[in-house]
């Protein structure tokens, strides 16, 4: 078995980690050493979801040098930078599919991306790198997202919808056909976006309509709202 890392120590983490479990329930791949999380080093030995909080990227020294790693960190900017930590030490992103899952054929998904349970990958979807696909998420045919998308849960992507890198789409929140998501860009939940979306730009509503420029994933301030 192959030994693997989750980065982060929240719910989302814990969600990584059932992953794993129902994975190795059907075929014996992973043993799960525990969590890091730098980012909150008072959870250092805390227990999650049957798991330890091993604590930052110091316990590296104490770890196989072939650890594999998932991340379980739900902010788009936040998976990047903790991932490139992580490789930056030698380990290795681990894609993890949960078995429910349904994949069509000529399907590409990236290294490090996890796809959670109820999720449907349709024909020619291409998937970047440490993209996060939560539960009952929908990827239409021929579309693309870029590294480190997050899809919340029960989020719908159409066919030949592209979604920048570092997107997030917030929980049952649809993008529609052929639709643009530049880099950086948010759209709110129970949203659904009929026009293309400018690269860190954040939209809400039915139809979405883009109310501010955020860097953060998935809620702008409301003083942001009243500037855009």
């Amino acid at each position: 078995m192959k030994q693997i890392v989750v980065l982060g120590a929240g719910g989302y983490a814990q969600e990584v980690a059932w992953i794993i479990d129902d994975i190795n329930a059907r075929s014996p791949t992973w043993e799960l050493l525990g969590y890091v999380d730098p980012a909150n080093p008072h959870k250092k030995g805390q227990i999650l979801y049957g798991r330890t909080v091993l604590g930052g990227f110091e316990v590296a020294a104490t770890l196989p040098s072939k650890v594999c790693f998932a991340c379980g960190i739900g902010r788009p900017a936040s998976r990047r930078t903790e991932s490139a930590a992580a490789e930056a030490h030698g380990w290795q992103p681990a894609a993890l599919v949960h078995p429910s899952v349904i994949i069509a054929r000529q399907v590409g998904i990236g290294e490090g991306t996890i796809i959670g349970a109820g999720s449907i990958v349709a024909p020619n979807a291409q998937i970047g790198r440490h993209c996060a696909i939560n539960l009952h998420v929908s990827v239409g045919h021929d579309s693309t997202l870029g590294d480190f998308c997050v899809l919340s849960p029960g989020v719908r992507i159409s066919g030949h919808a592209q979604l920048g890198a570092e997107s997030f789409v917030g929980a049952n929140a649809s993008v529609y056909v052929r639709r643009r998501m530049g880099r950086g860009a948010t759209l709110g939940a129970n949203s659904f976006l009929v026009t293309d979306l400018a690269a860190e730009a954040s939209a809400l509503g039915i139809p979405a309509v883009p109310f501010a420029r955020s860097t953060g994933a998935g809620t702008c301030t409301v003083q942001e709202s009243k500037q855009s």
